[in-house]
């Protein structure tokens, strides 16, 4: 007597033991608007892009981008954001290159060896509610929101690049002297974890972008303007083993339809 095989998608999937969980989108990005400008009337430029790098992790990507600043009024110094999921409970931690500047627009990391890398200083909160989170990073603690400041401020604002010859040479007393250094170079990295258990939700939202620039206790600020959609989308089943297991089991259908086909083949000629 012959026997089959049948391994249908139910099969296949409980043998995986497949779970379904959000999908991740690349990236949102903020930015502040076109035109933007400092007390001192200097632009200023800065984007903060939100990914979920996995289902229990956020990675908000701050960056400078205007070039060859002239005073410390062009460098962020907070943002602060919305979450639309109740995140208690969150671990959250930074990464940036400390830089200082010379009075001829030399400049030099303060971490000799690469990546040259350290925490940002910046203080990192966040308020839980029932269905969204606040959270908010501050150097300077005049920015709503901010409970307290940065460790090191007023130092550690965070700068746009040099020139192109790799130096700072429009920036003025207020970046060069000392009193801000070292400052922040071009990016800062914020990472925020959720606790055991825990996992992101559906289309995540971030709402309530708002940066602070500057060194003065009441920072200019503008709120952050987006490229739009959610940071997760619709269930998908998420790859791993299960994929491999099912990988195996498709071949070993295959293998057995064949092997019987050719049974049948050669029975019939005989």
């Amino acid at each position: 007597m012959r026997c089959s095989v049948l391994l249908t998608s139910s099969t296949i999937l409980a043998l995986m033991g497949l779970t379904l969980a959000p999908s991740m989108r690349a990236s949102v990005t903020f930015g502040t608007p076109t035109g933007a400008l400092d007390p001192g009337g200097n632009p200023i430029n800065a984007t903060a892009i939100f990914q979920a790098t996995s289902q229990t992790q956020l990675l908000i990507t701050l960056t400078n981008n205007q070039p060859n600043p002239r005073d410390a009024g062009q460098m962020p110094t907070g943002f602060s954001f919305h979450i639309t999921q109740n995140l208690a409970g969150v671990s959250m931690s930074s990464s940036a290159e400390p830089i200082d500047i010379g009075s001829c627009g030399g400049w030099n990391y303060v971490i000799e060896d690469a990546p040259h890398t350290e925490s940002t200083y910046w203080d990192l909160t966040s308020t839980a509610g029932p269905s969204s989170t606040s959270f908010a990073f501050c150097d300077n603690p005049g920015l709503t929101g901010c409970t307290h400041r940065g460790s090191d401020w007023p130092e550690r604002g965070l700068i746009g690049p040099p020139d192109a010859q790799n130096h700072y040479s429009n920036a003025d007393g207020s970046i060069t002297t000392g009193a801000h250094e070292p400052v922040l170079f071009e990016t800062a990295s914020f990472y925020i974890n959720l606790p055991a258990g825990a996992s992101l939700s559906s289309n995540l939202q971030v709402t309530n972008v708002t940066f602070a620039f500057g060194t003065l206790a009441s920072p200019q600020t503008y709120a952050g303007a987006s490229n739009g959609g959610s940071l997760t989308g619709t269930a998908v089943p998420e790859p791993g083993a299960g994929w491999l297991i099912a990988g195996g089991l498709a071949l070993m259908a295959v293998g057995v339809a064949g092997r019987h086909r050719w049974s049948r083949k050669n029975t019939a000629s005989r």
